[in-house]
Protein backbone atom coordinates (compact mmCIF):
# COMPACT_ATOMS: atom_id res chain seq x y z
CA UNK A 1 0.00 0.00 0.00
CA UNK A 2 1.82 3.44 -0.88
CA UNK A 3 1.78 6.05 1.89
CA UNK A 4 -1.17 8.48 1.62
CA UNK A 5 -0.97 12.21 1.83
CA UNK A 6 -3.28 13.71 4.82
CA UNK A 7 -3.86 17.61 4.30
CA UNK A 8 -6.47 19.41 6.47
CA UNK A 9 -6.56 23.46 6.63
CA UNK A 10 -7.52 25.56 9.32
CA UNK A 11 -10.11 23.38 11.33
CA UNK A 12 -9.86 22.68 14.90
CA UNK A 13 -8.71 18.86 14.61
CA UNK A 14 -10.73 16.59 16.52
CA UNK A 15 -9.04 13.57 18.62
CA UNK A 16 -10.33 11.02 16.11
CA UNK A 17 -8.79 13.29 13.47
CA UNK A 18 -5.31 13.39 15.51
CA UNK A 19 -5.69 9.37 16.44
CA UNK A 20 -5.99 8.21 12.69
CA UNK A 21 -2.98 10.93 12.10
CA UNK A 22 -0.74 9.16 14.30
CA UNK A 23 -1.70 5.46 13.40
CA UNK A 24 -0.62 6.15 9.82
CA UNK A 25 2.62 7.62 10.69
CA UNK A 26 3.40 4.91 13.14
CA UNK A 27 2.45 2.80 10.52
CA UNK A 28 4.79 4.50 8.04
CA UNK A 29 1.93 5.58 5.49
CA UNK A 30 1.96 8.65 5.28
CA UNK A 31 4.07 10.57 3.04
CA UNK A 32 2.55 14.15 3.46
CA UNK A 33 0.96 15.48 5.89
CA UNK A 34 -0.35 19.41 5.79
CA UNK A 35 -2.12 20.48 9.32
CA UNK A 36 -1.78 24.32 8.05
CA UNK A 37 -3.42 26.70 10.19
CA UNK A 38 -5.54 23.81 12.19
CA UNK A 39 -5.97 24.44 15.91
CA UNK A 40 -5.12 21.34 18.85
CA UNK A 41 -4.39 21.14 21.98
CA UNK A 42 -0.64 20.55 23.37
CA UNK A 43 -1.17 16.90 23.90
CA UNK A 44 -2.18 16.33 20.62
CA UNK A 45 -0.06 18.49 19.04
CA UNK A 46 3.19 16.02 21.48
CA UNK A 47 1.18 12.94 20.44
CA UNK A 48 1.40 14.18 15.85
CA UNK A 49 5.47 14.65 17.24
CA UNK A 50 5.50 11.70 18.61
CA UNK A 51 3.97 10.15 15.26
CA UNK A 52 6.76 11.88 12.97
CA UNK A 53 9.66 10.95 15.18
CA UNK A 54 8.61 7.35 14.13
CA UNK A 55 7.37 7.57 11.15
CA UNK A 56 9.90 6.35 8.12
CA UNK A 57 7.88 7.37 5.14
CA UNK A 58 7.10 11.37 6.04
CA UNK A 59 8.82 13.29 3.09
CA UNK A 60 7.12 16.73 3.63
CA UNK A 61 5.01 18.18 6.70
CA UNK A 62 2.90 21.53 6.48
CA UNK A 63 2.71 23.36 10.15
CA UNK A 64 2.21 27.04 8.64
CA UNK A 65 0.05 29.58 9.83
CA UNK A 66 0.69 29.24 13.79
CA UNK A 67 0.55 25.73 14.05
CA UNK A 68 4.38 25.56 16.36
CA UNK A 69 3.15 28.26 18.93
CA UNK A 70 4.95 28.55 21.88
CA UNK A 71 8.33 27.48 23.61
CA UNK A 72 6.94 23.48 24.62
CA UNK A 73 5.89 23.19 20.59
CA UNK A 74 9.01 24.17 19.39
CA UNK A 75 11.42 22.20 21.73
CA UNK A 76 8.32 18.85 20.97
CA UNK A 77 9.28 19.32 17.32
CA UNK A 78 13.15 19.82 17.85
CA UNK A 79 13.20 16.47 19.30
CA UNK A 80 10.70 14.83 16.69
CA UNK A 81 13.07 16.39 13.91
CA UNK A 82 16.48 14.64 15.51
CA UNK A 83 14.77 10.76 15.56
CA UNK A 84 13.00 11.56 11.82
CA UNK A 85 15.43 10.56 9.06
CA UNK A 86 13.14 10.71 6.26
CA UNK A 87 11.58 14.35 6.12
CA UNK A 88 12.31 16.45 3.09
CA UNK A 89 10.80 19.25 3.16
CA UNK A 90 9.46 21.44 6.08
CA UNK A 91 6.77 24.42 6.04
CA UNK A 92 6.67 26.71 9.38
CA UNK A 93 5.63 29.48 7.12
CA UNK A 94 3.81 32.50 10.03
CA UNK A 95 5.15 30.68 12.85
CA UNK A 96 5.75 33.10 15.67
CA UNK A 97 9.32 31.30 16.45
CA UNK A 98 11.43 33.97 17.19
CA UNK A 99 15.24 33.75 17.34
CA UNK A 100 14.91 31.85 20.36
CA UNK A 101 12.73 29.44 18.72
CA UNK A 102 15.32 28.72 15.84
CA UNK A 103 17.64 28.36 18.18
CA UNK A 104 15.81 25.47 19.76
CA UNK A 105 15.52 23.86 16.55
CA UNK A 106 18.76 24.73 14.92
CA UNK A 107 21.01 21.19 15.74
CA UNK A 108 17.91 18.95 14.69
CA UNK A 109 17.74 21.09 11.22
CA UNK A 110 21.62 21.44 10.42
CA UNK A 111 22.17 17.64 11.11
CA UNK A 112 19.24 16.31 9.66
CA UNK A 113 20.04 13.84 7.02
CA UNK A 114 17.20 14.45 4.72
CA UNK A 115 16.08 17.77 4.68
CA UNK A 116 16.53 19.99 1.77
CA UNK A 117 13.53 22.73 1.85
CA UNK A 118 13.03 25.05 4.31
CA UNK A 119 10.01 27.91 4.58
CA UNK A 120 10.56 30.16 7.52
CA UNK A 121 9.00 32.89 6.00
CA UNK A 122 7.06 35.51 8.33
CA UNK A 123 8.51 33.51 11.54
CA UNK A 124 9.68 36.84 13.06
CA UNK A 125 13.22 36.15 12.87
CA UNK A 126 16.14 38.46 13.69
CA UNK A 127 19.81 38.34 12.49
CA UNK A 128 20.64 35.72 14.94
CA UNK A 129 18.21 33.28 13.83
CA UNK A 130 19.64 34.14 10.41
CA UNK A 131 23.43 33.51 11.26
CA UNK A 132 22.16 29.80 12.51
CA UNK A 133 20.28 29.39 8.83
CA UNK A 134 23.12 30.54 7.30
CA UNK A 135 24.49 27.53 8.66
CA UNK A 136 22.43 25.75 6.53
CA UNK A 137 24.54 26.59 3.65
CA UNK A 138 27.45 24.71 3.64
CA UNK A 139 30.39 26.08 1.32
CA UNK A 140 31.85 23.70 -1.67
CA UNK A 141 33.19 20.51 -0.10
CA UNK A 142 31.05 20.65 3.15
CA UNK A 143 28.15 18.25 4.01
CA UNK A 144 24.98 18.90 1.93
CA UNK A 145 22.48 21.53 2.98
CA UNK A 146 19.61 23.28 1.68
CA UNK A 147 18.14 23.59 -1.89
CA UNK A 148 15.49 25.60 -1.20
CA UNK A 149 14.97 28.67 1.63
CA UNK A 150 11.69 30.66 1.70
CA UNK A 151 12.80 33.63 4.11
CA UNK A 152 9.86 35.65 3.08
CA UNK A 153 8.46 38.61 5.36
CA UNK A 154 11.02 38.44 8.38
CA UNK A 155 11.75 42.22 9.06
CA UNK A 156 13.59 42.04 11.91
CA UNK A 157 16.66 41.19 10.40
CA UNK A 158 18.72 44.11 9.47
CA UNK A 159 20.98 44.48 6.65
CA UNK A 160 24.08 43.26 7.97
CA UNK A 161 21.91 40.17 8.61
CA UNK A 162 21.47 40.25 5.26
CA UNK A 163 24.88 40.77 4.31
CA UNK A 164 26.11 37.71 5.91
CA UNK A 165 23.54 35.84 4.06
CA UNK A 166 24.29 37.31 0.93
CA UNK A 167 27.69 35.91 1.39
CA UNK A 168 26.84 32.21 2.64
CA UNK A 169 25.02 31.80 -1.44
CA UNK A 170 27.69 33.32 -2.87
CA UNK A 171 29.51 30.35 -1.37
CA UNK A 172 26.65 27.53 -0.93
CA UNK A 173 27.12 24.91 -3.51
CA UNK A 174 23.23 23.54 -2.92
CA UNK A 175 21.14 26.47 -3.09
CA UNK A 176 19.00 26.31 -5.82
CA UNK A 177 15.90 28.44 -4.78
CA UNK A 178 15.70 31.41 -2.76
CA UNK A 179 12.79 33.20 -1.50
CA UNK A 180 13.53 36.86 0.09
CA UNK A 181 9.74 38.53 -0.78
CA UNK A 182 8.12 41.26 1.25
CA UNK A 183 11.88 42.18 3.19
CA UNK A 184 12.80 45.53 3.05
CA UNK A 185 16.13 45.05 1.42
CA UNK A 186 17.17 48.71 0.27
CA UNK A 187 19.94 49.39 -2.12
CA UNK A 188 23.40 48.23 0.21
CA UNK A 189 21.59 44.82 0.02
CA UNK A 190 20.61 44.65 -3.46
CA UNK A 191 24.44 45.16 -4.15
CA UNK A 192 25.47 42.22 -2.19
CA UNK A 193 22.80 40.09 -3.53
CA UNK A 194 23.54 40.83 -7.11
CA UNK A 195 27.50 39.73 -6.36
CA UNK A 196 26.11 36.24 -4.41
CA UNK A 197 24.00 35.79 -7.56
CA UNK A 198 26.02 35.94 -9.92
CA UNK A 199 28.80 34.25 -7.68
CA UNK A 200 26.61 31.28 -7.21
CA UNK A 201 26.97 28.55 -9.39
CA UNK A 202 24.03 26.83 -7.85
CA UNK A 203 21.40 29.14 -7.36
CA UNK A 204 18.63 28.97 -10.11
CA UNK A 205 15.22 31.38 -8.68
CA UNK A 206 15.78 34.39 -6.48
CA UNK A 207 12.26 36.06 -5.74
CA UNK A 208 12.52 39.73 -4.61
CA UNK A 209 9.27 40.51 -4.98
CA UNK A 210 7.95 43.25 -2.59
CA UNK A 211 11.52 44.40 -1.55
CA UNK A 212 11.59 47.45 -2.73
CA UNK A 213 14.41 46.83 -5.19
CA UNK A 214 14.95 49.47 -8.71
CA UNK A 215 16.63 49.87 -12.16
CA UNK A 216 19.04 52.34 -9.57
CA UNK A 217 19.22 49.30 -6.74
CA UNK A 218 20.78 47.11 -9.93
CA UNK A 219 23.33 50.01 -10.57
CA UNK A 220 24.48 50.01 -7.52
CA UNK A 221 22.62 53.10 -5.77
CA UNK A 222 19.11 55.00 -6.27
CA UNK A 223 16.12 54.88 -4.42
CA UNK A 224 13.75 52.36 -3.45
CA UNK A 225 9.92 51.89 -4.27
CA UNK A 226 9.97 51.41 -8.21
CA UNK A 227 9.99 48.19 -10.45
CA UNK A 228 10.41 44.13 -8.59
CA UNK A 229 12.86 42.34 -10.23
CA UNK A 230 10.68 40.14 -12.98
CA UNK A 231 11.39 36.97 -13.88
CA UNK A 232 10.77 37.03 -18.13
CA UNK A 233 10.13 33.66 -18.42
CA UNK A 234 7.23 33.90 -16.67
CA UNK A 235 5.85 36.90 -18.75
CA UNK A 236 4.73 39.01 -15.93
CA UNK A 237 5.75 40.82 -13.04
CA UNK A 238 6.49 37.46 -10.96
CA UNK A 239 9.21 38.80 -9.30
CA UNK A 240 12.08 36.81 -9.52
CA UNK A 241 15.14 36.29 -10.66
CA UNK A 242 15.68 32.96 -12.84
CA UNK A 243 19.14 31.70 -14.36
CA UNK A 244 18.51 29.89 -17.79
CA UNK A 245 17.99 25.90 -18.05
CA UNK A 246 21.68 24.67 -18.84
CA UNK A 247 23.60 28.11 -18.84
CA UNK A 248 26.42 28.13 -16.04
CA UNK A 249 26.13 31.66 -16.46
CA UNK A 250 23.51 34.05 -14.80
CA UNK A 251 20.71 36.49 -15.97
CA UNK A 252 19.01 39.50 -13.86
CA UNK A 253 16.65 41.89 -14.98
CA UNK A 254 15.38 44.74 -13.31
CA UNK A 255 12.15 46.76 -15.01
CA UNK A 256 9.17 45.64 -17.10
CA UNK A 257 8.67 45.13 -20.46
CA UNK A 258 12.16 45.47 -22.86
CA UNK A 259 13.89 47.75 -20.46
CA UNK A 260 16.27 47.09 -17.66
CA UNK A 261 19.67 46.29 -16.57
CA UNK A 262 20.90 42.77 -17.99
CA UNK A 263 24.17 40.90 -17.74
CA UNK A 264 25.45 37.15 -18.00
CA UNK A 265 28.94 36.07 -17.38
CA UNK A 266 30.75 33.13 -15.79
CA UNK A 267 30.58 33.82 -12.16
CA UNK A 268 31.36 37.25 -13.02
CA UNK A 269 28.66 40.40 -13.86
CA UNK A 270 29.85 41.48 -17.08
CA UNK A 271 27.04 44.36 -17.86
CA UNK A 272 26.83 45.00 -14.20
CA UNK A 273 30.26 44.26 -12.48
CA UNK A 274 31.61 47.79 -13.25
CA UNK A 275 28.39 49.36 -11.47
CA UNK A 276 28.84 47.58 -8.51
CA UNK A 277 32.47 47.05 -7.98
CA UNK A 278 33.09 48.56 -4.81
CA UNK A 279 29.75 49.62 -3.79
CA UNK A 280 28.38 45.97 -2.12
CA UNK A 281 30.27 46.05 1.62
CA UNK A 282 29.93 44.07 4.53
CA UNK A 283 31.00 45.53 7.81
CA UNK A 284 32.17 48.62 6.10
CA UNK A 285 34.90 46.80 3.39
CA UNK A 286 33.98 46.00 0.00
CA UNK A 287 33.02 42.43 -1.40
CA UNK A 288 35.17 41.01 -3.19
CA UNK A 289 33.77 39.20 -6.79
CA UNK A 290 34.58 35.67 -6.51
Amino acid sequence: MLPASIQITGELLSAAEVQAIVEGLQEDGVRLLSVRGCQLSDRDFARVCSGVAACGSLAQLNLNLGVVSGVSRTQRLADALKANRSLQTLFLHGSPLLDAGLVTLNSALSTHPALVCLDLGDCMLGDEALALVCGMLPPDGAKSGLRELTLSANPGISSKGWARLAIAVAHSSQLRVLNLDYNLLGDQVSGMLAVSVASSRTLEVLDLEGTGLTNQSAQGGGSRGAEPVVDRRAGGQSGRWRRPTGETGWGCWFGGGETGVEGRGRGGLEGMEEELKGKAVFDGKPVELL
